[in-house]
């Protein structure tokens, strides 16, 4: 009976909780056919941003999970980082991203072969549609469901020349420069009346 006190106590004093690690601290999760790599960006809540680390060598849909757990503690995937997956053409089909992302960065998908229908959830912040996010993908269709989005970054979409229908959210004010340039195809827009701002050649070469 005093032995089993005594590791109890031991065990007490021993015992640590999980605690999640350190602000850009990162690690890698395999898929089928390719290999993410997550960086912590915040701490209770533990929160992540993801890349790709290794791309595939053959077509496949990317998917990309609203948590992922590393060590036994759990993180939500709230970021898409910057250049994140562009270039990778051997991603194809439609991207369903998870309802947790906030923040899609900059170029995150620019050049990769995505189409079919693309829609942005309900918790994109006011500033995290970024730059190029999605500039010459093979979209078909957009809509952007968040009521916290008020900027559509410069180039986010240009060149997407198989989308014909866009659907805006609207808390939208602000869609940026070249924002929609060269979606050679585009036939069904309505713009909400929350914008305020359409800046230079924002649907300059647009059908």
């Amino acid at each position: 009976m005093k032995n089993s006190i005594i590791f109890c106590l031991l065990a007490l004093l021993l015992w640590q909780p999980l605690k999640a690690q350190n602000i850009n601290d990162t690690f890698t999760d395999e898929y089928d056919g390719y290999e993410l790599m997550y960086s912590v960006i915040g701490i209770n809540p533990n929160k992540v941003g993801v890349s790709c680390y290794t791309p595939p060598d053959e077509e496949m849909n990317l998917y990309i999970p609203e948590t992922v757990t590393d060590n036994g503690i759990e993180y939500t995937v709230t970021q898409i980082t910057e250049n994140g997956f562009m270039g990778i053409d051997k991603f194809v089909g439609e991207l369903q991203l998870p309802n947790s992302i906030e923040s899609i960065g900059d170029e995150a998908f620019s050049g990769t072969g995505i189409d079919g229908n693309l829609v942005l959830g309900e918790n994109i912040s006011s500033t995290g549609l970024k730059n190029g996010a999605f500039n010459g993908t093979n979209i078909e269709s957009l809509t952007i469901k968040s009521q916290k989005i008020t900027n559509i970054g410069e180039e986010c979409f240009r060149n997407c020349e198989s989308v014909k229908n866009i659907t805006l959210s609207n808390s939208i004010k602000t869609i940026g420069h070249s924002a929609f340039r060269g979606c050679s195809n585009l036939t069904n827009l309505t713009l909400p009346e929350s914008i305020n701002t359409i800046d230079s050649y924002a649907f300059a070469s647009t059908g």
